[in-house]
C-alpha cells in the first residue's frame, strides 16, 4: 500500500494544513478557529483554490474520483492510490527500471512564490536518504506545471492498524519503534525534521521492514521559520468526545506553544528533539494502552505535559519507562541528544526478563534489531488472543455496509446550503455531502480500532470489572450494528454519542449496571437489540419503529426486573417523543428513567436525563423547572462528564433561559457557544442550533 497523501503545512507562508482544509470545507470547525481560518482564507488565494476543491477530490456517492492521467513525466500510472486536500497519490511504473512507484502529485495552486521553491528543496534532500526504514523518494519533477514525487511503493499496513490488529507483545513493540526511530534518525543526520511522527505515519511492508512515511510536514534544520501562532490546522483536530487524536496529541510542547501562542513573538523551530517527544509519546501509548498525557481540551494539554507523564496502565520495562520519561521532558535540553541515544536507552539487554518464553522468533527479531543495523527486523506475528472481538467487529462493519452508509449519508445531505455559509462553499454544497461521509466512514474506523482495543483488554479477565466492561462494549457494539444497518441524518450525532460511551466503558457506564441472571440473559440481550434499533430508527427520523421498539425493551426489563435496562429504555423512550415533537410523553418518561436510576446510582442516565429535563422545561417556558433541572445536571458532570455534543445541548438550554429573562446579549452567546460544540452542518442538532440562532435573531 502505498504512503497516503501528506497533509502539506510550510511554516514560512503559513497555508492551511489539510485536516484543517477538510474541517472548515465541512463546519467541523469551532467558532474560534472557523473565523480564524476564514480570516486565512479570505487572504490568501491559494488556500481558497484547495478550499474550493475539496469536494471534487473527494468523490462521488460511491467514491468515484476523476479519471488519472495516462502518465506523468515518464511514469506509467496505473490508477489513484489515495487523495487528500493538496493533491493525489497514484499507483503508477518506472519503464526505465521496470519497478512500481507512487506518484505524489501535489496540485499546481497548493504552493506559491517561496513555499514551491522551499518544499522542492527539501523534497530533494529527502530523495537523498538512503535508508532501509525511510521510504524512498526517487525523484523529483514537474508535470502540467505541479510538483510531483515519485516514490517507493509501499504494500504493508500503518503501525497503528498493525497495533489495533491484534495484541502485541512489548520486545514486538520495540522492535518496530526502533526501526521506525532508525529512520527518524537517518533523517536528522540528513539535517531534516519530520514534525508528524506517529504510529499512523510509519508502515510494515508486506517484506517486513519498517518505513517512516509521510514526510510532508517536513522542516529542513535550519531553514528560515516564521514567528507567531500556527494556523489553525495545527491545533484543530479533535474527536467530539474531546479527546485529543492525530498531530496535536503527539506534538512537542515547544511546538504546541507556539501553535497556541497568541503573541506572535514566538519562534517555531522543529528540532530533531521535537521528533524524539513524539516518537515517545507514540511508543508510550503502544506500551501502556493510553497516551502518557491526559487532556479533553487542546488548550490543557500543555497543563498535562508540565504534570509529567501518567502511570501506565499495562507493565512497562523499568530501563524503557525511564528512557520514555526522558525523551517525554518538556524541555528540548532535557531530554536525549539525539534519537541515537534514546535508541540505545530503548533497546532491552539481550537476555532481558520480560523476553524469556517469548519465543525464538521474537529473540531473533531484537538480535536483528540490535545488531544488524540498518537491515531491518521481521515484526513478529502472534495469534488474536481474542478473535471475537475482531470477528465480531468485521462482521458488523462490512464493505457493502460503509456503501450503504456513505449513500445514505450523501442522500441525507441537506438539499440546500445554509442561507448565511460563504457563496465558494455553497457553490459546492453537493460535493461537501460526499466529504461529511467520507469522514463519517473515518470516524466509524477510528471507533472500530478503539473498540477491538477495548475489548482485547478485559477479553479473558474473570473480575467484576471485566465482566463488566464487556458487557458494556457489547452493548456499544449492538447500538454500533443497528446504526450502521439503517443509517439517516442523525448518524454523526449518533456516533459522537458512542465515541464518547466507548471511553465511559472503561469506567462510568459500568457504575449502576447491573447483569442479568444466567436464565434471563438471552432476554435482556435482546432488550438490548431492541434499544439499539430504537436508536437508529430515531437518528434516521422514524419515531413510530423507535417508539415500538422502546416498548419491547420496556416490557422485558419489567418481567425480568433489571433496573439498569429500565432506565436505559425510559430516557430513549422520552428521546423518541421529544423528536415526535410529543412534550408531556417525554417529561413523563424522563421522570420514569430518574426513577429506576436514582436507587442503584446509574450516574450515566441520571445525568443525561436532568440535562433533557431542563431543555424541554426550558422549550416549555417552564423556566423555574428548567433551571432546577440545569443545575442537578452540572453537579453530575463530576460523575459522568458529558461529551461536546451534551454541552450543545445544555448551552441552547442557557440560551432559551437567558432569552426568557430578556437578556438577549447572553442568550446569542449561549447559542453561539453551542454552534461550537454542535459539530458539523447537516447534522439535527446543528439544525436545532440553527433554528435557535435564527429565532435570537428576528426582531
Amino acid at each position: 500500500m502505498p504512503p497516503a497523501a501528506a497533509p502539506i503545512h510550510d511554516a514560512a507562508v503559513a497555508h492551511l494544513d489539510d485536516p484543517t482544509a477538510l474541517a472548515f470545507a465541512t463546519g467541523g470547525l469551532d467558532d474560534a478557529a472557523f473565523e480564524a481560518a476564514l480570516a486565512h482564507v479570505d487572504a490568501c488565494a491559494d488556500c481558497r483554490r484547495v478550499v474550493a476543491g475539496i469536494a471534487l477530490t473527494a468523490g462521488g456517492a460511491g467514491g468515484a474520483t476523476s479519471a488519472a492521467p495516462a502518465a506523468i513525466g515518464r511514469f506509467a500510472v496505473d490508477g489513484v492510490a489515495g487523495r487528500g486536500a493538496m493533491g493525489v497519490v497514484y499507483r503508477a511504473r518506472d519503464p526505465r527500471l521496470d519497478r512500481p512507484v507512487a506518484i505524489k502529485m501535489l496540485r499546481g495552486d497548493a504552493f506559491a512564490g517561496d513555499a514551491r521553491a522551499r518544499f522542492e528543496r527539501e523534497a530533494r534532500a529527502l530523495a537523498r536518504i538512503d535508508h532501509p526504514n525511510v521510504v524512498r523518494v526517487y525523484e523529483v519533477g514537474e508535470h502540467d506545471g505541479a510538483l510531483y514525487l515519485a516514490m517507493e511503493l509501499v504494500a504493508g499496513t500503518t503501525v497503528d492498524a498493525w497495533l489495533a490488529a491484534a495484541p502485541r507483545r512489548p520486545a514486538e513493540i520495540v522492535a518496530v519503534f526502533r526501526a521506525a526511530g532508525e529512520g527518524l534518525l537517518a533523517a536528522h543526520q540528513a539535517g531534516l525534521v519530520h514534525r508528524d511522527f506517529k504510529p499512523a505515519n510509519a508502515m510494515i511492508g508486506d517484506d517486513g521492514r519498517v518505513r517512516v512515511t509521510d514526510f510532508g510536514l517536513v522542516h529542513q534544520d535550519g531553514a528560515p521559520t516564521a514567528r507567531g501562532p500556527a494556523p489553525p490546522g495545527v491545533a484543530d483536530t479533535l474527536t467530539r468526545t474531546g479527546a485529543l487524536v492525530g498531530t496535536p496529541a503527539y506534538l512537542a510542547p515547544e511546538l504546541l506553544a507556539a501553535a497556541l501562542d497568541d503573541t506572535a513573538a514566538r519562534p517555531r523551530v522543529p528540532e530533531p528533539r521535537s521528533d524524539q517527544f513524539s516518537f515517545c509519546v507514540a511508543l508510550y501509548e503502544a506500551l501502556a494502552g493510553h497516551r502518557p498525557f491526559a487532556a479533553t481540551e487542546l488548550h490543557a494539554l500543555p497543563a498535562a505535559i508540565a504534570r509529567g507523564p501518567a502511570p501506565p496502565r499495562r507493565p512497562i520495562p523499568r530501563p524503557i519507562l525511564r528512557a520514555l520519561r526522558r525523551g517525554l521532558a518538556r524541555a528540548p535540553a532535557d531530554r536525549f541528544p539525539s534519537m541515537r541515544e534514546l535508541l540505545d536507552a530503548i533497546a532491552p539487554p539481550r537476555r532481558a526478563p520480560w523476553i524469556v518464553g517469548g519465543g525464538l522468533a521474537v529473540i531473533g527479531a531484537l538480535a536483528a534489531t540490535a545488531l544488524a543495523w540498518p537491515r531491518a527486523a521481521t515484526p513478529p506475528q502472534v495469534t488474536d488472543a481474542c478473535p471475537s472481538a475482531t470477528a465480531r467487529w468485521t462482521g458488523l462493519w462490512t464493505e457493502a455496509r460503509r456503501k450503504d452508509v456513505r449513500a445514505a449519508v450523501v442522500a441525507a445531505w441537506p438539499k440546500r446550503p445554509p442561507p448565511d455559509l460563504r457563496p465558494e462553499l455553497a457553490e459546492r454544497w453537493e460535493g461537501l455531502g460526499r466529504v461529511r461521509a467520507t469522514l463519517l466512514l473515518d470516524q466509524v474506523n477510528r471507533l472500530g480500532r478503539r473498540w477491538r482495543s477495548s475489548y482485547r483488554d478485559v477479553c479473558t479477565g474473570d473480575t467484576a470489572e471485566d465482566t463488566l466492561r464487556r458487557a458494556c462494549l457489547d452493548d456499544l457494539a449492538r447500538r454500533v450494528e443497528a446504526l450502521v444497518a439503517a443509517p439517516g441524518a442523525g448518524l454523526g450525532d449518533e456516533l459522537n454519542t458512542l465515541d464518547a460511551d466507548l471511553e465511559r466503558c472503561a469506567i462510568h457506564l459500568i457504575v449502576g449496571l447491573d447483569l442479568p441472571a444466567e436464565a434471563v440473559a438471552p432476554r435482556v440481550d435482546g432488550a438490548r437489540r431492541e434499544l439499539a434499533t430504537a436508536a437508529a430508527d430515531r437518528a434516521r427520523g422514524d419515531t413510530t419503529s423507535a417508539a415500538a421498539a422502546a416498548e419491547r425493551a420496556i416490557a422485558v426489563g419489567t418481567e425480568v426486573a433489571s433496573p439498569s435496562l429500565l432506565a436505559d429504555a425510559w430516557l430513549e423512550r422520552g428521546l423518541i417523543a421529544r423528536d415526535a415533537g410529543q412534550l408531556q410523553p417525554s417529561l413523563d418518561a424522563w421522570h420514569t428513567a430518574l426513577g429506576f436510576a436514582q436507587p442503584i446510582g446509574y450516574h450515566r442516565v441520571l445525568r443525561r436525563t436532568a440535562d433533557e429535563l431542563a431543555a424541554q422545561y426550558a422549550a416549555s417556558g417552564a423556566t423555574g423547572e428548567a433551571a432546577r433541572w440545569l443545575r442537578t445536571a452540572a453537579a453530575l458532570d463530576g460523575k459522568v462528564p458529558p461529551t461536546a455534543t451534551e454541552r450543545a445541548v445544555r448551552a441552547l438550554t442557557e440560551a432559551t433561559l437567558a432569552r426568557a429573562a430578556g437578556d438577549l446579549a447572553a442568550a446569542r452567546r449561549f447559542a453561539d457557544e453551542a454552534r461550537q460544540l454542535a459539530g458539523p452542518i447537516g447534522s439535527p442538532l446543528a439544525a436545532r442550533v440553527a433554528a435557535a440562532q435564527a429565532a435570537l435573531s428576528a426582531p
